[in-house]
């Protein structure tokens, strides 16, 4: 039996923390605009780079266990989590499994922290099973100043036991320009 599984599946990278507070507010309503003006309820994922830091847990992230340091981002992707109402499932630790840094900043003292992130609605992140960072794809296909947030998930009733795995990087719009990511990512949405 197959499992239609409708979702709305979305990549954004926003602006750095240096910009200034103007640009990143705009940046962030327009995205808020954009996903709650799609006019439909179906599930959400989004991988965001969203080059932000969470210190402690929010109504959408707990037992967070990669805390650092907010910066001028936070309080815009916080807005945004609470605007769109989705959740990040990798701040819960009873989900999240390894390392949670997925970005280091450059030089020999280079600070690693989580910026990246796959939110999902409430029904994906009821039926999350594991969040992780991987360590097993190769990064010459990437930046490797970032790793790729990933989400295990499975959706649809016991019997048809389906599992969904979503990853940020591989399906960013900026990577279909690489052979082995737009195979990956074309793999990814056949199974939808």
């Amino acid at each position: 039996k197959n499992l239609h599984f409708d979702a709305d599946a979305i990549s954004a990278h926003a602006p750095h923390s240096s910009r200034q507070p103007e640009q990143q507010q705009d940046w962030w309503s327009q995205l808020n605009r954009s996903i709650l003006g799609r006019g439909r309820q179906t599930p959400l994922i989004i991988g965001i780079d969203s080059n932000s830091t969470l210190s402690h847990a929010t109504q959408y992230s707990s037992d967070y266990q990669a805390a650092a340091d907010e910066n001028t981002a936070s309080f815009y992707f916080k807005k945004f989590l609470h605007d769109v109402n989705v959740s990040l499932p990798s701040t819960y630790q009873h989900l999240h499994a390894g390392p949670g840094a997925t970005f280091k900043t450059s030089g020999s003292k280079g600070t690693a922290k989580r910026i990246d992130y796959v939110a999902v609605s409430r029904e994906l992140f009821e039926a999350a099973t594991r969040s992780e960072i991987p360590q097993n794809i190769d990064l010459k296909i990437t930046n490797d100043d970032h790793k790729p947030a990933a989400l295990t998930v499975r959706y649809g009733s016991p019997s048809e036991d389906q599992t969904y795995h979503y990853q940020r990087s591989l399906c960013d719009s900026s990577n279909l320009q690489i052979p082995e990511a737009r195979l990956k990512c074309t793999e990814l949405l056949s199974k939808f």
